[in-house]
């Protein structure tokens, strides 16, 4: 029973976690509608396997984390660059197709994915507090396999989350139009509204 609760947990935490609009979930539909369901998978299956790594690292790294809180507040320092340069990035694009609505063209969208999930350098963080106090609270436990298990309950339910969105790409374009013609600005906003609220936090 303990197995399957850390494989639940880890699920849970890693579907609502993503439940709502993000750059994950707003790119992996981006990629769906341009490029087709199949690479949108391709992205999905690049992208989890970088969360679920990242989740592995948030628990086995989580004392030393916690002993040494400043190495933290570097990776969220990091995160602000990266994500003012990513939404500028969108921005640039979005200003660049305005008024074209040519398909993007085929890439290596698993690469991308990693690279995207890679880039969110705030996932550890939030691992680290969330796995902190399910620990905290007896609910899991912090030592092999359950850290295992866990993380592959990360994988399964941010893959879940993701297929879900890449799926649904279609009817969440045909019923907010606006999200499919504004793709690339809302995911500049969304990077930009990331990086404020990390630096108002850090501040």
């Amino acid at each position: 029973m303990s197995y399957f609760i850390h494989v639940f947990c880890g699920f849970s935490v890693a579907f609502l976690a993503m439940m709502a609009p993000g750059m994950l979930n707003m790119t992996a539909l981006k990629v769906s509608l341009d490029a087709g369901e199949k690479e949108g998978r391709k992205f999905a299956f690049g992208a989890v396997q970088i969360i679920a790594i990242q989740s592995g690292i948030a628990l086995f790294f989580a004392s030393y984390f916690v002993i040494h809180p400043t190495v933290i507040e570097y990776i969220e320092e990091a995160a602000v660059v990266i994500f003012f340069i990513l939404s500028f990035y969108f921005f640039k694009i979005s200003v660049k197709q305005k008024g074209n609505n040519v398909k993007e063209v085929k890439n290596n969208y698993l690469f991308k994915g990693a690279l995207i999930a890679a880039l969110d350098m705030l996932t550890i963080p939030f691992y680290i507090t969330i796995t902190t106090y399910l620990a905290s609270k007896d609910i899991i436990i912090i030592e092999k396999p359950f850290m295992y298990l866990f993380v592959f309950g990360v994988f399964l339910g941010a893959l879940t989350l993701l297929f879900t969105y890449i799926h649904y790409a279609n009817y969440i374009s045909k019923k907010s139009p606006f999200i499919t013609k504004n793709m690339n600005k809302i995911l500049s906003g969304l990077f930009f509204v990331i990086a404020i609220t990390t630096l108002v936090k850090l501040f």
